[in-house]
């Protein structure tokens, strides 16, 4: 029986000659950088802002698109969306012809004499199936994806959006629980129980909805500043709105429409009433300092493997709560797509660092290939993204270097109802616009989006479904274009008012980027 034991005695033989670094690795579900170490003082989190103080922290990184699935399959394969052809619920990058042979993160540790062990929700549930597993760890799963509920259960899950005023025992949340158990895997790592190196991989639920925590944690936000802006933005296009927070008609029983504390009618042009607003940005305050508390008792476990131990966090994807009345995520905006990013090397000596250069979610595998000591040399062809290992090792020298010329996010919107009436969903038509259960050959529109230093400009292009791709060769169905050049180091969530795509001093400029969104997104296939 190929037991712990053996493990140990096996890889300890085979990394005698080099000396690898551990990794841990945290991803939270839904995580804007709506944390301390983000310039947001008025949130308590402690733990994440620690490790933030120790290591080094990214202030302009983006993920490749604000959705669970898709955003978790992109950035675990090392791969942008278009090549994974995972941009839903309904397919993974390990689909014959696609993924199949692609060696995934967890997989290129373990395949490189890494101990891998992951537990709640790194991979989304069922994409890959199974978890990866066999390929991508060396033990089955440890702890599934936490369901935690807020008086309701199941899909769409029902009970209130927030676990705000319940009675004790109605709400649930197994990601204490799993803190604790990769705790006791951090105490076998460091009285030399388990097989090392290891990779140690944690996905913790919250802050997604519903928004969980225990009472103290509502008590730490007793007034939740409203949304600013509260309409949408100026000339935004509609392709660039999603409600997902809204219980009008044709939104009952929806995934996010069906919660029974939130009695507004929010529309395109309606924002959600303030007293729902401040519950639910309440909310999600206090989902993140339960969450951030949770990361406090995994970090206190790793304390004695510190020496020998990479930690990064990732959010998976960001969240707006209200700004441009935008709730939840899947845009191709600011808030969806801008993310916490943080890592600390053993012995790093410039902890507290921020670093404004535009990193991407993809960036990370190649980035803790680096890291580890293992090196991008290792990183099989076709491995998109950059290692941030150079930047963050050198924070000062290379603190004007530039990493690329924009970020890359991308967002597919469905609208066509007799396609939705084809494919019947618990979802209803306003929320459906996501495209998440419907077949990537019926999409309707995608939307690519990409952020410079100083400007994000987006894209809606009508889809080929046959090719799966956009249709280059014709106009884009909306375009829009933000100014962040005012932003500054940490910028807020309120910073995309005006799409000023039509100004006409911005004229050369959309011309240059409209050539840019193209000359990154119109790609052959690998």
């Amino acid at each position: 029986m190929w037991t712990i034991a053996v493990q140990v005695a096996v890889l300890a033989a085979a990394n005698t000659e080099t000396t690898r670094h551990n990794i841990l690795l945290i991803v939270v579900d839904d995580l804007r950088p709506q944390i301390g170490a983000y310039g947001e003082k008025y949130m308590h989190t402690p733990h994440m802002d620690k490790l933030a103080s120790e290591g080094a922290i990214f202030t302009q990184a983006y993920v490749q698109q604000s959705i669970c699935g898709p955003t978790r399959n992109s950035f675990l394969s090392g791969r942008y969306p278009d090549k994974t052809k995972s941009w839903n619920f309904l397919d993974s990058f390990r689909e014959p012809g696609v993924g199949d042979k692609w060696t995934a993160l967890p997989q290129f540790f373990k395949e490189n004499g890494y101990f891998t062990l992951g537990a709640g929700k790194i991979f989304h549930p069922n994409l890959p199936p199974n978890n990866d597993e066999p390929k991508s760890w060396s033990v089955p799963w440890l702890g599934p994806f936490s369901d935690c509920s807020c008086g309701g259960h199941g899909f769409p899950p029902g009970g209130q959006a927030s676990c705000e005023g319940l009675p004790a025992g109605v709400a649930t949340c197994g990601d204490d629980a799993l803190a604790r158990e990769i705790a006791v895997q951090l105490e076998k790592a460091a009285n030399g129980t388990l097989p090392s190196p290891w990779l140690i991989a944690v996905g913790f639920h919250k802050p997604h909805l519903p928004f969980y925590a225990p009472p103290e944690f509502f008590a730490m936000y007793p007034d939740p500043q409203p949304p600013q802006p509260v309409g949408v933005a100026e000339g935004m296009p509609y392709p660039a709105f999603h409600s997902c927070l809204s219980n009008r008609a044709g939104a009952a029983n929806s995934n996010w429409g069906n919660f029974t504390d939130i009695p507004n009618e929010m529309t395109f042009l309606t924002p959600m009433d303030p007293a729902t607003a401040a519950r639910l940005r309440r909310g999600y305050s206090a989902s993140v300092s339960y969450t951030d508390a949770n990361i406090g008792i995994v970090m206190a476990a790793a304390e004695a493997v510190r020496d020998s131990t990479v930690v990064a966090l990732i959010g998976d994807h960001g969240w707006s709560l209200g700004e441009g009345n935008i709730w939840c995520k899947m845009t191709n905006n600011e808030n969806g797509a801008r993310v916490p990013l943080m890592f600390r090397p053993p012995g790093y000596a410039y902890g507290g660092a921020k670093l404004r250069q535009l990193a991407e979610a993809v960036d990370l595998y190649k980035t803790l290939a680096d890291l580890s000591g293992l090196g991008v040399g290792m990183v099989e062809s076709g491995v998109d993204g950059v290692s941030l290992a150079p930047i963050i090792n050198r924070p000062t020298a290379m603190s004007h270097a530039p990493l690329r010329t924009a970020a890359k996010t991308q967002f597919p919107r469905c609208f066509n109802q007799t396609i939705m009436a084809k494919y019947p969903s618990v979802l209803a038509p306003l929320d459906r616009t996501d495209c998440q259960d419907i077949p990537k050959e019926h999409f309707d529109l995608m939307g690519y989006s990409i952020r410079t230093d100083t400007w994000r400009y987006v894209e809606w292009r009508s889809w080929d479904g046959v090719n799966l791709k956009a249709r280059w060769g014709v106009d884009p169905v909306a375009v829009e274009l933000y100014d962040h050049r005012n932003d500054g180091l940490l910028a807020g969530f309120g910073t995309e008012t005006n799409n000023t795509v039509n100004a006409t001093a911005n004229r050369v400029l959309r011309k240059q980027l409209a050539g840019l969104v193209r000359e990154l997104f119109d790609l052959a296939p690998e």
